[in-house]
C-alpha cells in the first residue's frame, strides 16, 4: 500500500473564487441549482478542484486569525454581487463576508505554504486497506485499487479498482465521488463502486445514491439500497438491477457471491484478492457461476471453483491459468 500526496499551484483569480464558492456553499441559502453550477464550475478545469479542495482545506485553520488581522477598511473594496457571472459562478453573500473570505485567504497564503491538495491512496492486488475520515466517513479499498481525496475528504477520484463508502451525510456538502467518466453524489448511504477502464458499478447497500455522466447529458440516476447499476460500453443511463443488500460489501466481509455471473467477472474478482493473478483461457466458451466463494487461501478458493464447475487450473510462470472443459460432440 502507498500514500502520497500532489500539489499543485492555482492563479489568484480562480482562488477568489473558489473562496466564493466556499461561503455560497456553506451557505443557508444554497440550493440544487448552485450545486449544479458548482459541478460545471469543476468541469472548467482541474484547477478550478483544486483551487476548491485549497480553500476548503484553509478555513479550517481560520479561527487562528487573530481578528484584528482582518481589517475593517479592505471591506470597501469588494463590491456586491447578485448576476451570475459568465463562468457559471454565482455570489449570494455580504460585502462583508465576500471580504473576509478573500482577505482570511490571502493572510494564509502569505503566512502559510499551500497544504496538500490531496492524498492517494493504492494498494496490491490481495492486499485490503480502511481509511477513516476527521467526520466518520469510512472507506475500505480492495485490492489493485488506486483512490484519491481532496484536502477536504469530501471529494474523491477512483481511477480504479474496488472501494465501499460508509459515508456520513452532510446536506450542506454531499460526498462526490468520480469514477471514469461517471460520477457518484451521497446521499446518506453505504455503496460499493468498482471501477474497470470506463466500466462502473455502483452497488448500494443502504440509503441511497446519484450516479451522473460527465460525458453525456442525462438525467441523474438514483441508487436505493438493493440494487445496483451497470455502466460502460457508452451506455451512460445503465442497467439496473436488484441485488442482495448484503451482497453489496461482502468482499470485505471474507466471501464472493454471485448470480448466474459471466466467471470472467470471477476472475476479475479474484485477481483483486490474491497476488497471484489468474487467467481464464477461453472466456467465450468458460461455465456461468452461481454460488458463494468464501475467501481464504487462494489454492483453497480455487478448489472450490473447480469442483463446483468444469475447470481444469495450470501453473504458467506466475499465473494460474483455468481452463474450462468443452464436452465432446
Amino acid at each position: 500500500m502507498t500514500v502520497s500526496n500532489e500539489k499543485n499551484a492555482v492563479s489568484s483569480e480562480i482562488l477568489a473564487r473558489a473562496v466564493e464558492w466556499h461561503v455560497l456553499l456553506h451557505s443557508e441559502t444554497v440550493g440544487e441549482e448552485d450545486w449544479r453550477a458548482f459541478q460545471a464550475c469543476l468541469e472548467l478545469d482541474c484547477s478550478h478542484r483544486l483551487a476548491f479542495d485549497q480553500v476548503e482545506d484553509l478555513y479550517e485553520g481560520l479561527d487562528e486569525i487573530a481578528p484584528s488581522e482582518l481589517s475593517a477598511p479592505a471591506l470597501a473594496v469588494f463590491p456586491d454581487r447578485n448576476e451570475p457571472r459568465p463562468d457559471g459562478i454565482f455570489s449570494r453573500r455580504s460585502t462583508a463576508v465576500g471580504a473576509i473570505a478573500l482577505l482570511a485567504a490571502s493572510i494564509l497564503l502569505t503566512v502559510w505554504p499551500w497544504p496538500n491538495a490531496e492524498r492517494i491512496y493504492e494498494t496490491k492486488p490481495g492486499e485490503i486497506l480502511s481509511v477513516s475520515l476527521a467526520d466518520g466517513t469510512k472507506i475500505d479499498l480492495n485490492g489493485g485499487t488506486r483512490l484519491s481525496l481532496s484536502a477536504d475528504k469530501r471529494q474523491a477520484n477512483l481511477e480504479r479498482g474496488e472501494a465501499i463508502f460508509h459515508v456520513v451525510h452532510n446536506q450542506s456538502q454531499p460526498f462526490h465521488l468520480r469514477a471514469g467518466d461517471h460520477e457518484v453524489w451521497d446521499i446518506g448511504t453505504v455503496f460499493d463502486v468498482l471501477c474497470e477502464g470506463q466500466n462502473l458499478t455502483v452497488g448500494v447497500a443502504e440509503g441511497k445514491v446519484a450516479v451522473t455522466s460527465r460525458t453525456e447529458q442525462n438525467a441523474p440516476v438514483e441508487i436505493t439500497a438493493g440494487n445496483r447499476v451497470q455502466l460502460g460500453d457508452g451506455h451512460s443511463t445503465g442497467v439496473v438491477t436488484h441485488i442482495d443488500p448484503d451482497a453489496v460489501t461482502a468482499w470485505n466481509k471474507g466471501y464472493l457471491s454471485y448470480d448466474n455471473a459471466p466467471l470472467s467477472q470471477v476472475v476479475s474478482d479474484l485477481n483483486r484478492h490474491f497476488p497471484r493473478q489468474i487467467v481464464l483461457a477461453d472466456a467465450e466458451h468458460a461455465p456461468r457461476f452461481s454460488g458463494v466463494l468464501k475467501l481464504g487461501k487462494e489454492e483453497v478458493v480455487l478448489k472450490q471453483l473447480t469442483e463446483l464447475l468444469p475447470l481444469t487450473e495450470d501453473i504458467t510462470g506466475s499465473n494460474i491459468v483455468l481452463h474450462p472443459q468443452r464436452h465432446s460432440e
